[in-house]
């Protein structure tokens, strides 16, 4: 009895963890909305360094924050190997800046995360998406790589969206530094409110493409054009 009772008192309690980063939003809105730039970073800060030490706790991933999801954007892998937590740090300003961190499981079932993105000014723009998809991809080792696609905004009115690949290591998360065409780290593409970029992946034929809306030149509706496509083939991503 005493030994299950020190395991029990040992468990970490995910839903205070929770409540106390519930509580930190909440400040951090309110000095959002009352323009406190000062009170807004160190509550930004607070509650990034909150989520990591919840993340980093041993079974910390198949606890499901549902009330911070209310708040933070989740999305979880097909295999349920890799999660992602997004979320707006609410600086002043018409960008938005977000704080991304995947988490996943090592070869133990231990709990880590990887930073995406810092959810800071001097960050890389392309970078700083909130991711709202995770595929799986084939690739000729076998292992899976991991295809993240995110959308972001530099400024009112701007968008981008950006792809980004990763593969397991021995408990870690690599990026992928040369798997699309012109041995690129990622790829980006720009829009706008009014344009917006229509990302798709076709798991079926591995490829991923978006359209560009376009005027017809008679009608001058607005219609949809394909604007470009790239295939997964050799653990790269090309166009043909």
């Amino acid at each position: 009895m005493l030994l299950i009772t020190a395991d029990l008192q040992a468990q970490t309690d995910f839903e205070l963890i929770e409540q106390e980063v519930l509580a930190t939003y909440r400040v951090l809105k309110k000095a959002h909305l009352e323009q406190h730039p000062e009170r807004q970073r160190i509550f930004s800060a607070k509650l990034k360094n909150q989520l990591m030490f919840a993340l980093l706790q041993d079974g910390s991933y198949y606890y499901p924050f549902l009330r911070l999801r209310e708040y933070v954007h989740v999305v979880e892998s097909p295999d349920k190997r890799i999660r992602v937590f997004s979320w707006d740090v609410l600086d002043l300003g018409h960008a938005r800046n977000v704080c991304s961190l995947v988490q996943y499981r090592g070869v133990k079932n231990e709990s880590y995360f990887h930073i995406l993105s810092a959810g800071t000014r001097s960050s890389d723009k392309d970078r700083n998406v909130f991711i709202r998809g995770i595929h799986v991809l084939k690739a000729p080792s076998g292992r899976p790589y991991y295809l993240l696609i995110g959308n972001g905004s530099y400024a009112k009115g701007q968008e981008h969206t950006t792809v980004r690949i990763f593969y397991f290591g021995h408990n870690q998360l690599l990026e992928c530094l040369d798997c699309f065409e012109g041995n690129l780290p990622y790829w980006s593409m720009q829009g706008s409110t009014q344009f917006p970029v229509e990302l798709q992946y076709d798991f079926r034929r591995e490829k991923l493409y978006y359209y560009q809306p376009t005027y017809h030149p008679q009608t001058g509706q607005r219609v949809k054009g394909l604007h470009y496509q790239l295939y997964w083939k050799d653990g790269f991503f090309r166009g043909y």
